[in-house]
């Protein structure tokens, strides 16, 4: 088992439950950052052509409801309503964005922790006949393995 179906197996029920849901949060991140990206092409062709008669079809369609509630707005106060829009829109996308990072972290820690806490009490329990016939030297290098472990396995999810 290698990968995300090896570290699966390493979490406990309640922190798989918590990165099923970060999971979410990270597919919601996705969208609005495809949103964020997107919005820009229809923003500066309302900037560049207004909504007269050279504007796009697609984009006369969508405001004509709009339109029709608040009448026929100037060209810069239909601009300036778009590209406030927009920045409301942007500050939301990233305070979402940054606070999808900080849960990120704090999982990320939390399961770092919970595997070493592990690690540790299994070494704990072992017999004391086992403590004494080990090297300090094999006891170092084990720690360094595990040290490696727990870098990857952090690595490997702060990348999901």
């Amino acid at each position: 088992m290698t990968g995300i179906a090896g570290l699966w197996h390493l979490l406990t029920a309640g922190q798989r439950l918590r990165a099923a849901w970060l999971g979410c949060c990270l597919v919601v991140a996705m969208v609005l950052e495809m949103v964020g990206v997107g919005i820009v092409v229809p923003v500066l062709a309302v900037v560049a052509t207004g909504l007269g008669a050279g504007a796009p079809p697609a984009l006369a369609r969508w405001f004509e409801p709009l339109s029709r509630l608040v009448g026929t707005p100037a060209p810069a106060v239909l601009v300036g309503w778009g590209i406030g829009a927009v920045v409301v829109f942007w500050l939301l996308r990233t305070g979402y964005l940054l606070w999808v990072a900080r849960v990120q972290t704090a999982f990320v820690a939390d399961v770092q922790e919970g595997l070493s806490r592990r690690l540790f009490a299994a070494h704990l329990a072992r017999p004391w006949t086992r403590h004494l016939a080990a090297n300090s030297a094999d006891l170092v290098r084990s720690i360094v393995e595990m040290d490696k472990l727990a870098t990857a396995a952090t690595a490997l999810l702060s990348a999901v």
